[in-house]
């Protein structure tokens, strides 16, 4: 928010090291805010990222949800120096644990919609697979739900032969560029002929 437009990018490209980076080490390891008032001249700043970003003060929130911190909260002066007040601090540290607080929730919601998502797309191959005796159509059905489960935009589904090959049984999505599989590969040959080996 009202970062100036000829740095939008950069930020977006650089990102801003913990690591190495003492005041950042500092506010995520103690869990509080850092600060400082006089960049250029404090030894807690890191040199690269105060030359991309220059300004004239910051203060930085680690976001700690629950014991382990996920992110964090800047401020920034970029032209006039700032003295930071006690309660200024405690208010930008309670925006910041809203903040840690909501974005925790919001992965919980995701992940749990994801699984959801997984467990009806199983139920209906279930479903789908008691529903067809025919091997060739199980094996497209299992290749198009498993492609819809990982995110997949490809699969090549293999049946293991009696004489121990692999024999392509199914394939679903557009087949990547040059990518042109034998109708038949020995077991240990190839990623799928490995997997069935090992």
């Amino acid at each position: 928010y009202h970062v100036p437009k000829h740095l939008i990018e950069a930020f977006r490209e650089y990102p801003i090291p913990i690591a190495n980076h003492p005041a950042m080490e500092e506010a995520c390891t103690s869990q509080h805010a850092v600060w400082s008032s006089d960049p250029e001249h404090d030894p807690r700043i890191d040199r690269a990222t105060l030359e991309r970003f220059p300004h004239r003060s910051s203060l930085f929130v680690p976001m700690v949800p629950k014991g382990e911190p996920i992110g964090g909260f800047f401020v920034i002066w970029w032209t006039r120096e700032r003295q930071f007040r006690p309660e200024e601090v405690r208010l930008v540290e309670g925006i910041s644990h809203q903040a840690a607080i909501f974005l925790e929730n919001a992965g919980l919601y995701s992940e749990a919609t994801r699984r959801r998502r997984e467990a009806e797309e199983l139920a209906r191959l279930a479903r789908m697979l008691t529903e067809s005796l025919d091997v060739a159509d199980v094996g497209q059905r299992t290749a198009e739900s498993a492609l819809r489960l990982v995110g997949g935009v490809f699969a090549n589904l293999r049946l293991l032969e009696a004489d121990g090959s692999l024999k392509v049984l199914a394939r679903s999505g557009p087949a990547p560029e040059g990518f042109n599989p034998r109708p038949s590969l020995p077991a240990g040959e190839g990623m799928e002929g490995r997997a069935v080996a090992e």
